[in-house]
């Protein structure tokens, strides 16, 4: 080799040699916005998010394989890479859009040493063809996409897919209790009863003589893979619903813990548990449908079975369930012992997005049509509220009573479509949002039934009709369930209450009665079972951790 070569090895030795400075370790700062940085398990145990002082220097290379979150002002805790989707206003209740959004979010990542990227690689589900017949990448998950595998082999429901599934947030818990010097990453197990308030407790922190002297956030994860305290849900929960759904929605659970997954309808309106028809009912129509399927006679196919949906909130036609999660669907089936075959003729619609044939649609209206208004689990059922033996076993019984006995998470809603229409679909009472609007007849139908005045219960579903039925005081309120407890408190000393006839001088409904009513049941806002209305006692008000180590509580709130 003579001088001229050595001199050019030493040359691209020198300038392709050593660490890429774009891939040098930096320590994080918190300027602006608290950072936890953290492994996510791969058993779905729970595991531990630190403060950058804590976790030390992370190169870019590093944080691919990290999960960098940082936490707004709301207590919100958004995966770094997605930070310009989810930058709030002061208030919580608008976010930054464009290149606003996009500017602050690069001006927090840059000036705080976050060595991550924003617009992370979404994978592609397929092609569609827009207005103008151009062919576009579908990246918005739908059906059964949503389902996305976690390490421990569980799944949970996602809007989008990433190449860069940690840093994206894809593998996060499911709650996180956040402290001022870290967060516990929780994975919840189906069935296991975990609350928003139980989490408080479990997670509380204690001085050496067992008194609390602090109360960790909660946060729960969306299908954005963005967490949101709990005060933030709050502040939106007439359009996300409460916390405890939300935490209960994790795992595709039902927001009532009395429904069962799959209801058969009989010709008497009462609908079954799927199970017990199978075994107590082997030779009925309706068990050899549960059995065959729908099959080629009609006189099955207009038997109408409903399957809870993957958001535990709704129970659905099984037709519209197969169309829209087949997969989902066939475990169900399999589990009950059911047909496990095509429910319904389907065709592609939308985007390519499969749904039902217009024939197939049209016979679940009609299958659907007689529907009433509302139902409540009674005698192991859920019956009409106009039921005979339900108005029989209840005439009785004081509104406080029934309330107690039927709270919201043990009624069911008949969902009615813009045009009046009736599709199957039923909704749990406790499912909607404070000021979410009720369909008519099945606000009418439960105030009836909380009141005992059946006589101001109407089928109709016209805002004409439904304002001949309704007393003026009612009928304006609004049909949210916070207006719901309003309408009947003013309503309470016009309606007799059914004790009446034998002497006694109870209201219609005494808001006031909290040994037979919670506070949240006599709001109409009861989510979940009545043993989680009484709480705890606790000791002095502890101290709730602030995400800027202030020592006081955050007032903001945050979600999606």
């Amino acid at each position: 080799m003579d001088a001229t070569d050595e001199i050019g090895e030493r040359f691209k030795s020198m300038a392709l040699g050593g660490t890429g400075r774009d891939d040098q370790p930096v320590q994080i700062n918190e300027r602006h916005m608290k950072v936890f940085i953290s492994i996510p398990s791969v058993d779905g145990e729970d595991y531990i998010g630190r403060r950058p002082k804590d976790f030390g220097p992370v190169s870019k290379n590093q944080a691919r394989n990290l999960q960098i979150e940082l936490q707004d002002k709301h207590g919100n805790l958004i995966p770094a890479p997605l930070l310009d989707q989810h930058i709030w206003n002061d208030a919580g209740t608008a976010k930054l859009s464009g290149k606003d959004a996009s500017n602050e979010a690069r001006k927090i990542l840059r000036e705080q040493n976050v060595p991550v990227d924003l617009w992370p690689k979404r994978v592609a589900q397929g092609k569609f063809s827009d207005s103008d017949g151009k062919e576009k990448n579908r990246y918005q998950l739908r059906g059964e996409e949503q389902f996305q595998l976690m390490p421990d082999g569980t799944k949970r429901l996602q809007s989008h897919a990433y190449e860069n599934q940690i840093a994206t947030g894809a593998f996060k818990g499911d709650a996180q209790a956040i402290y001022d010097d870290g967060v516990v990453y929780l994975w919840r197990k189906k069935g296991d009863g975990v609350t928003i308030e139980s989490l408080k407790r479990v997670y509380a922190v204690s001085d050496d003589d067992g008194n609390i002297v602090g109360v960790p956030r909660i946060a729960v994860t969306a299908s954005t893979n963005v967490s949101h305290s709990s005060e933030f849900i709050d502040l939106h929960k007439e359009e996300w619903g409460v916390a405890d759904k939300r935490l209960k929605g994790r795992t595709s659970e039902s927001v009532s813990d009395r429904i069962p997954e799959v209801l058969v309808t009989f010709k008497n309106g009462r609908q079954f548990d799927a199970d017990l028809v199978l075994q107590h009912m082997p030779g009925s129509l309706e068990a050899e449908k549960l059995r065959t399927g729908p099959g080629p006679d009609e006189t099955y196919r207009n038997i109408p079975i409903n399957v809870r949906n993957v958001h535990g909130n709704n129970w659905d036609p099984i037709e519209t369930v197969h169309a829209q999660y087949p997969t989902y669907l066939q475990d169900i089936a399999r589990n009950h012992g059911m047909y496990t075959g095509s429910w319904a003729s389907l065709e592609a619609g939308e985007k390519d997005r499969l749904q039902l044939t217009k024939a197939e649609n049209t016979a679940r209206f009609d299958r659907y049509r007689h529907e009433p208004p509302a139902r409540a689990w009674f005698a192991g059922a859920m019956v009409p509220l106009d039921d005979p033996a339900l108005i029989d076993a209840t005439k009785d019984l004081t509104p406080q009573e029934r309330m107690k006995a039927y709270p919201l998470s043990s009624i069911t809603l008949t969902v009615i479509g813009k045009q009046g229409g009736i599709g199957g679909s039923q909704r749990v009472m406790s499912s909607y949002g404070g000021k979410e609007a009720m369909p008519e007849s099945g606000f009418d139908a439960v105030r009836a039934f909380y009141t005992g005045d059946h006589t101001r219960a109407t089928p109709a579903r016209t805002e004409t009709f439904h304002a001949l039925a309704m007393p003026g005081h009612i009928r304006n309120a609004g049909r949210g369930i916070e207006s719901f407890k309003a309408a009947l408190e003013n309503n309470r000393q016009a309606t007799p209450s059914p004790r009446d006839r034998r002497g006694s001088t109870a209201g219609s409904i005494d808001m006031g009665d909290a040994a037979d009513v919670s506070p949240e049941q006599a709001g109409m806002m009861n989510s979940f079972p009545l043993q989680q209305n009484t709480p705890a006692p606790t000791p002095n008000p502890p101290r709730v951790y602030d995400s800027r180590d202030t020592g006081s509580r955050n007032s903001g709130h945050d979600i999606s």
